[in-house]
């Protein structure tokens, strides 16, 4: 079971007991199948394919990517709580290709403040999207945790091959017909609004590209 944007790391900053976070996890799970397992355009509804999977807890979880992020920047103290918990933990990396999540990011943030960013606003977003990135670095590097990174259009590419590496770091059963479910949800083509983005001035590119130089989990990535 994985919370739906949940913000687990806040909770437990906040002192908040295990057995309460885990309630928490399963509140939050509940009322995102309630309400159909939808966001932003996309379903989150894979039906377990074996009996033990329905009523049986073995794995639990949070998914708020940059918040959690956020939080890490300033203290890994949440990570040493889980692991004095006396539980396995194990983080999931999902990278994308950063011109994509920085325009996405974009377009979303000048719908909400209803304007226009100017260059000095799209460097201001490239920034904190390294920073974030620099966060995970620093866990990876630190070699103090199980991390796994996927990349997203690795994992369009080839579906079932991606999952199944997936499955197998989460220690969770393999069946063919989880993979095929997973699988319908899946974009045949990864979405590139990079591409509809005005903002990318060969200098805005160049700049990004050599901040992406410092992470080996971006070296596949170009505009």
């Amino acid at each position: 079971m994985v919370a739906h944007e949940l913000d687990a790391v806040a909770r437990i900053n906040a002192q908040v007991e295990r057995d309460q976070l885990f309630r928490d996890i399963v509140d939050r799970d509940t009322e995102f199948k309630d309400a159909g397992s939808q966001w932003m355009g996309y379903s989150y509804e894979v039906t377990p394919t074996l009996p033990e999977q329905q009523n049986k807890l073995t794995h639990i979880g949070d998914k708020r990517g940059g918040t959690t992020s956020k939080h890490l920047s300033e203290s890994w103290q949440a990570l040493e709580a889980i692991t004095n918990w006396g539980l396995q933990l194990k983080i999931l990396h999902v990278v994308r290709n950063p011109y994509d999540c920085i325009s996405t990011a974009i377009k979303k943030r000048e719908a909400k403040q209803r304007r226009v960013f100017q260059s000095h606003d799209v460097i201001r977003k490239m920034n904190h999207f390294i920073e974030k990135s620099t966060v995970i670095d620093q866990l990876i590097k630190s070699e103090k945790y199980d991390i796994y990174t996927l990349k997203l259009e690795e994992l369009i590419a080839d579906t079932e091959k991606e999952l199944n590496k997936l499955l197998h770091f989460v220690e969770l059963p393999i069946t063919d017909e989880y993979l095929a479910n997973c699988k319908r949800l899946v974009w045949s083509t990864p979405r590139q609004p990079r591409f509809a983005s005005p903002h990318w001035s060969a200098a805005h590119k160049t700049y990004l590209q050599q901040k992406m130089s410092a992470f080996s989990f971006f070296q596949d990535y170009s505009f």
